[in-house]
């Protein structure tokens, strides 16, 4: 950065403003969305972090006429053209008056990790007897486990090391796995992950990953991230769609302390199939030459060597919080 500062200048502005402040509300549109007045199509890929800007923004257009949203798997190589047939024929009807039959099209359409398309009202969706949630507790021996169940040698911590980069490029991760589901799950929307942990360190950045179990691919069906001196919770600011963390001032924890996190994984709709089972991942590093880290690289790597350890007893009940879709009338 300080070689090429004019590469990518904005990168340098964040590493200026680490925390929330004024800075950032100044320059970002979401502060402003309430404002907007005219009908908006949302739309783009869950793939990588679009799909959390798309159902922020989506949610925040208040004031709107009409809204659409298009939630697709994925983008077209660069120049981009996804669904611009689908875009002319909104744009047609809204700048021209010709009616294309985009009205009559559902209002929010999701096209899941799997292959299916949702046709819903909301996204994330939330309309009653359409949506619940399913819990399961992080076990012993890396087990998700549908009950809590207080097994021998609970209180004994789960953990893994990770050494920073230049030592390293191996990355320190503890994974959990359900057994082989009985019947289809579908989940809509963003699962959070609550679990209690202490490091050795004044810091660490978590990061979870989601997969199907016994997957052949190295991409997560989804992610999330926190920075365990910035895990302060505001529930009084949470929103359907974000779990709200104060970000305006460092919380260092304290290194052997136990403390409780919460973090939300980026939205997604993924049917896990009978058979298959659900398996997350806790980690706290992006590498470079890591495969699942290759569309972001935008988390800073810790210089110190750090110890984490994942507590699951009867005093620490960490737990992997599913949006379940219950029924699909439209499919």
């Amino acid at each position: 950065l300080l070689r090429y500062p004019y590469k990518n200048p904005i990168v340098f502005d964040l590493l200026l403003h680490k925390l929330d402040g004024e800075w950032y509300r100044k320059r970002s549109y979401g502060n402003y969305l309430d404002k907007v007045n005219i009908p908006t199509f949302v739309g783009g890929p869950f793939h990588g972090p679009f799909g959390v800007a798309q159902t922020s923004v989506w949610n925040k257009l208040t004031n709107t006429p009409y809204k659409r949203l298009h939630m697709f798997r994925d983008m077209d190589p660069r120049p981009w053209n996804s669904h611009r047939e689908e875009l002319l024929q909104w744009y047609e009807y809204w700048l021209k008056g010709i009616d294309t039959g985009i009205m009559e099209e559902p209002v929010c359409i999701v096209e899941t990790c799997g292959g299916d398309t949702l046709e819903l009202d909301n996204w994330p969706p939330r309309e009653e007897g359409l949506v619940g949630q399913r819990t399961f507790y992080l076990g012993q021996k890396e087990k998700l486990l549908p009950q809590f169940r207080m097994d021998l040698n609970m209180d004994e911590p789960d953990s893994f090391l990770q050494r920073p980069l230049f030592i390293s490029e191996e990355r320190g991760k503890l994974c959990y796995r359900t057994a082989p589901l009985s019947e289809d799950l579908q989940i809509v929307g963003s699962p959070v992950l609550k679990f209690y942990a202490s490091i050795d360190q004044p810091d660490t950045t978590w990061r979870i990953d989601m997969y199907e179990g016994g997957h052949e691919s190295p991409w997560p069906i989804t992610k999330g991230w926190l920075r365990a001196s910035l895990r302060k919770r505001i529930p009084e600011q949470d929103t359907f769609w974000e779990l709200k963390h104060d970000a305006t001032e460092f919380d260092y924890p304290i290194p052997g302390e136990i403390y409780e996190y919460e973090i939300m994984f980026r939205p997604t709709a993924h049917i896990f199939r009978a058979g298959t089972s659900i398996e997350i991942e806790i980690s706290s590093i992006d590498i470079p030459s890591d495969e699942t880290s290759y569309d972001e690289m935008w988390h800073l790597c810790k210089c110190q060597t750090c110890l984490h350890k994942i507590y699951r007893d009867k005093d620490h009940l960490s737990t992997l919080t599913l949006p379940i879709l219950l029924k699909q009338d439209k499919q």
